[in-house]
């Protein structure tokens, strides 16, 4: 084992020393690599200094269990050959590996008329071709043909197919439709723009056992008790007012002096006709029958609200 190890060691080290003098290399193609060298020879000689490197890189790795070497003189070569690997395969993979690719096109159409020259030469000593021979020649015609093509994998960036990779193996996430719950608009539809009937709403509200938020004492009452109390329509109203400015972060103009006193005229008119011992008789009167209100001509929008709430209906 110990004399297996001196000669590979010993190897390496004359190895080593041509390689520094530059005697390992042939004089003849040194002269003939004058305008540069191929990439074929720089191939075979990457490979080749890689081999001898990893052999380097075992052989002190062999010798750090031996005794008769000093410690740091291994370190010193281990390091070398490590940094000769190095650049050795960026060399193959970076450089030679695509050039070669590039190339490899005219090398395999100058391989192959080399081979075509040698085979005519042939024929014209020994006779005519064979048919097999033929065959082969038709076909690499062939094959030459083809290869004029366009190559649509050369068009394709290494990022797509990377980014396939990653669709095909990333967790399916749900899109994000909106970053925010959308309010609910539960005040419009058909069933809050219906008509109701009050008295009805009030009958029901008192036969019912269910707890009903009622307004506090006091706060219904409109124009000191002539006005009469505030209903559930004008209460709805009011909310729907208030909902709006919050929700559009706007505040709807109030009424002008005339339209103030004149709805002040209409609630102590409706206080005296349709209010009798404190019940709601409107509905008999004439005024709120549905075929009034179908017959009748439509009258313009007096308020803003009325008005932005016919611009809501439209939109």
């Amino acid at each position: 084992m110990d004399s297996q190890l001196k000669t590979i060691i010993e190897a390496v080290d004359k190895l080593n020393e041509r390689l520094d003098k530059g005697t390992f290399v042939n004089p003849q193609a040194i002269d003939g690599s004058s305008n540069g060298i191929s990439l074929l020879a720089l191939k075979n000689h990457s490979l080749l200094s890689y081999i001898h490197n990893l052999a380097a890189i075992t052989a002190t790795q062999v010798a750090r269990s031996s005794e008769d070497y000093p410690s740091e003189e291994v370190k010193e070569i281990r390091n070398k050959a490590v940094k000769n690997t190095v650049v050795d395969r960026i060399v193959l993979e970076k450089g030679v590996k695509g050039l070669e690719a590039k190339i490899a096109y005219q090398i395999e159409k100058v391989t192959k008329a080399y081979v075509k020259a040698k085979q005519q030469a042939e024929t014209q000593v020994n006779g005519k071709p064979t048919n097999e021979e033929e065959d082969e020649e038709d076909d690499s015609d062939d094959d030459d043909k083809l290869n004029y093509k366009p190559n649509p994998t050369a068009l394709k960036s290494s990022t797509d197919d990377s980014r396939g990779a990653d669709d095909k193996t990333a967790k399916y996430v749900a899109p994000k439709i909106s970053a925010a719950t959308p309010f609910a608009k539960d005040h419009e539809g058909k069933a809050a723009r219906k008509q109701k009937n009050s008295t009805m709403e009030e009958f029901i509200q008192e036969s019912s056992g269910a707890p009903v938020a009622e307004p506090s004492i006091g706060s219904t009452i409109m124009d000191g008790g002539r006005g009469g109390e505030r209903t559930e329509k004008e209460r709805r109203k009011q909310a729907e007012i208030q909902r709006y400015e919050e929700e559009n972060f706007t505040r709807l103009p109030g009424q002008s002096k005339k339209q103030a006193k004149r709805a002040a005229k209409q609630r102590q008119l409706d206080a005296q006709t349709k209010n009798f011992f404190g019940e709601d008789w409107g509905f008999t009167q004439h005024n709120n029958s549905n075929l009034e209100k179908t017959t009748k001509r439509k009258q313009k929008a007096t308020s803003v609200w009325e008005r932005t709430k016919k611009r809501q209906r439209s939109s």
